[in-house]
């Protein structure tokens, strides 16, 4: 017999064109054996066998099930252009996103609600060729805002925004919210109290989540008794000019970090003001105050790298007398005249401390010259609340701590000798000596000043008083930076450095305390 004829012949394999329902949604080679094939038995899934199939339906247990297909991913409009041009995902942040504010590219928003992308770049090659705005030393980049809303529905809400927000939520100290929290809007541009909190140390860290509570609860009812009363033509004039959200932008240097945006903003807020000179407003007093605490803090807690986003406080203390001469003048507000030259002083000081262009020789003496006349009028005002003592004495110890550091910034030919700076030192010190404690609303001021006059502390005595006055800031706060800042304080003072430390670029960062 043939050895063919032995053999059996092997069944013929008849194959479905289709798989399992598993293997036809991933879309791989199915091995066809029942009742579960090798590739869901591997994977522990149940293999499930359509009874019929037409193309787009199969049948499994007796129901018509369609055939899975990926969603598609539908794309948001709620980015700005630029990002949406770059096809990257917007942060979202107005009225210029971080993502635009680290590119220094301008930032446009939707003029209206899902306006696309090929509608804005028809508009803006259908627009003339502007002029473009130059930097100029005192003014940065100036960028486009959202429209207004409409002024006939929004208009008393809006202007209690721009009251509320900088002259009460930015400005208020805790120890007066209660009291301020019972006034109505007409009462609190009319109240002496809020005046008084212009000139308080409560404008940067006014963080706690109990106080933005009572702050938005307190701004709604004032905004729905605002809402009760007849418009007025004037107010809408006004905010045609002085547009909201621009001044609630100063709600960001209580939330910000980056000190790139943080200064785009000021440069920002500033050319608001230029453009709002002439309006007759109470609350723009409270702004400018506002804005000039605001401006303050920025400039010392900046570092090196972002110095060139800086307005130049000279020029800037100029611009201000200009177009404000209330707010710093001593024979009309005296309080606050010498709190205005203290913020300034310092904000020259690190200004000084930080540029690498700047001509000391030109501004020393001007520098140098009212520190003396401006310790002594502070020292004999006597007409102080509890917290504006606080203020007295922080500011003279801001001052003190400003003229360190111009001292230790000068050239050595016309610098000031060991003990010069050890009397400064003294006067500075013995202002903090004065204050119980380090209360609530001292914030970036009198521990940027406490760090500066911390670093000249030699004696055991003052160190142990700058450790319990950090220590205690950082409870109430919970600033991690403080407790780096004091690791570098205690190896200044294990090593007996100095203001020698300030030499070193990598120190400088720990000013940023803000």
């Amino acid at each position: 017999m043939e050895p063919s004829s032995l053999e059996e012949k092997k069944p013929k394999v008849c194959r479905s064109q289709r798989g399992c329902y598993w293997c036809r949604v991933s879309k791989k080679k199915c091995t066809e054996k029942r009742p579960i094939c090798a590739r869901c038995e591997l994977g522990g899934k149940q293999c499930i066998w359509p009874q019929s199939i037409d193309g787009k339906t199969f049948i499994i247990n007796g129901e018509p099930c369609k055939v899975r297909r990926p969603e598609v991913k539908v794309r948001s409009r709620e980015g700005c252009f630029q990002c949406r041009q770059r096809k990257k995902k917007c942060p979202g942040n107005r009225p210029q996103c971080r993502r635009c504010a680290l590119r220094n590219d301008d930032c446009h928003w939707p003029e209206f609600h899902n306006q696309s992308l090929a509608n804005y770049e028809y508009q803006q090659k259908s627009k003339p060729n502007l002029p473009i705005l130059q930097r100029t030393e005192v003014l940065g980049d100036v960028r486009r805002l959202p429209e207004p809303l409409s002024p006939r529905v929004f208009v008393k809400e809006l202007f209690f925004n721009i009251f509320f927000n900088v002259a009460i939520t930015s400005l208020i100290p805790p120890s007066s919210m209660s009291e301020i929290s019972e006034l109505t809007y007409r009462e609190s541009i009319e109240s002496s109290m809020v005046k008084k909190v212009i000139i308080s140390y409560s404008a940067a860290l006014l963080g706690e989540k109990l106080t933005r509570d009572l702050v938005e609860e307190t701004k709604q009812e004032a905004i729905n008794e605002m809402l009760l009363e007849k418009d007025s033509q004037s107010v809408r004039k006004q905010l045609s000019k002085l547009q909201c959200s621009t001044i609630l932008m100063l709600r960001d240097f209580l939330v910000e970090t980056n000190p790139s945006v943080l200064l785009r903003n000021i440069n920002y807020v500033l050319e608001q003001i230029r453009s709002c000179k002439n309006l007759n407003i109470k609350n723009i007093r409270l702004f400018v105050d506002s804005f000039t605490y605001h401006h303050t803090v920025g400039i010392l807690s900046c570092t090196r790298e972002c110095i060139e986003y800086v307005p130049n406080p000279f020029v800037l203390e100029s611009e201000l007398k200009q177009f404000f001469p209330e707010s710093n003048n001593i024979s009309t507000n005296p309080l606050l005249g010498r709190a205005f030259k203290c913020f300034i002083s310092a904000a020259k000081a690190s200004y000084i401390l930080k540029s690498q262009t700047i001509e000391l020789k030109d501004i020393v003496d001007t520098m140098l010259q009212i520190d003396e006349q401006l310790q002594a009028e502070l020292y004999s005002y006597t007409s102080y609340t509890s917290d504006d003592y606080t203020l007295k004495m922080v500011g003279i110890a801001t001052l003190c701590a400003s003229k360190i550091l111009i001292t230790k910034s000068l050239q050595p030919d016309i610098s000031a000798s060991s003990k010069d700076i050890h009397d400064i030192f003294t006067i500075g010190f013995r202002s903090f000596e004065r204050i119980p404690e380090l209360l609530d609303h001292i914030v970036c001021g009198g521990i940027w000043a406490l760090f500066v006059l911390g670093i000249c502390a030699q004696q055991t005595r003052h160190q142990h008083q700058v450790k319990a006055h950090i220590h205690c800031y950082y409870r109430r706060s919970h600033k991690p930076n403080l407790l780096n800042v004091l690791k570098l304080l205690e190896y200044v003072w294990d090593n007996k450095l100095g203001l020698d430390i300030l030499d070193d670029h990598h120190a400088l960062s720990y000013i940023t305390l803000a």
